[in-house]
């Protein structure tokens, strides 16, 4: 009984050993592709780009037009994309820590969606003249705000019902899934009614872009 208990803590020994090793080659593949994409994207763009023109600018400090578009213009949307798709795993990892569901995130819980939700009605619906308490919000910060507020309001929805103590893990994500349906029924009905300037503005909001940063 001994000798059989111990060759299977062996057993899982080598499995953990095995799955450590193989992570720690996906993460170095991963962080290798991630530098390889940012460098890459200090090219690519209205302008094209040169190796040199990289490093003239770096090692001589040229200034002059390439010099904004790497400085002020692209490392900024790279460090902003980098930024937003860190936070948006570690949101994943803490909600799975959370409602411990390993199918949590984001985007299967309708937090996303919610939040897409948000922006179009306050870009579509919310008239900042007629409310003047909300005058300090231009028309760049009213669409993240109420992008916050409804994602906020799809996480409490979300607590509530894993609350519960019949709440399954798979009845959580049905009512994300539900939620994901209805923030996106409402987005889409913001749309149809929306003239052709905010329709443009609910689109490009929705597809994001972190060369505004």
């Amino acid at each position: 009984m001994e000798t059989n208990k111990l060759s299977i803590e062996e057993k899982i020994l080598k499995e953990e050993k095995k799955n450590s090793t193989k992570i720690s080659f996906l993460s170095f593949g991963l962080i290798l592709l991630i530098i390889l994409a940012s460098i890459y994207s200090l090219f690519v763009g209205a302008a094209e780009l040169n190796f040199s023109d990289l490093l003239r600018v770096i090692f001589e400090g040229q200034r002059g037009m390439i010099y904004n578009i790497i400085w002020n213009i692209r490392l900024p949307a790279i460090l902003t994309a980098l930024t937003a798709g860190m936070g948006l795993a570690l949101a994943g990892v803490v909600m799975q820590s959370i409602l411990k569901n390993p199918l949590a995130s984001p985007f299967t819980l309708g937090i996303s969606h919610a939040a897409a939700f948000g922006a179009a009605f306050a870009i579509v619906v919310i008239d900042l003249s007629e409310f003047p308490l909300l005058s300090f919000l231009d028309g760049f910060y009213l669409p993240s705000v109420s992008a916050f507020i409804f994602s906020q309001l799809a996480v409490i929805i979300v607590i509530l019902i894993s609350a519960k103590q019949q709440a399954s893990r798979e009845s959580i994500v049905l009512a994300g899934i539900a939620l994901s349906s209805l923030f996106t029924a409402g987005t889409t009905a913001l749309e149809f009614f929306a003239d052709d300037l905010e329709l443009a503005s609910v689109i490009y909001w929705t597809f994001g872009d972190p060369g505004r940063t």
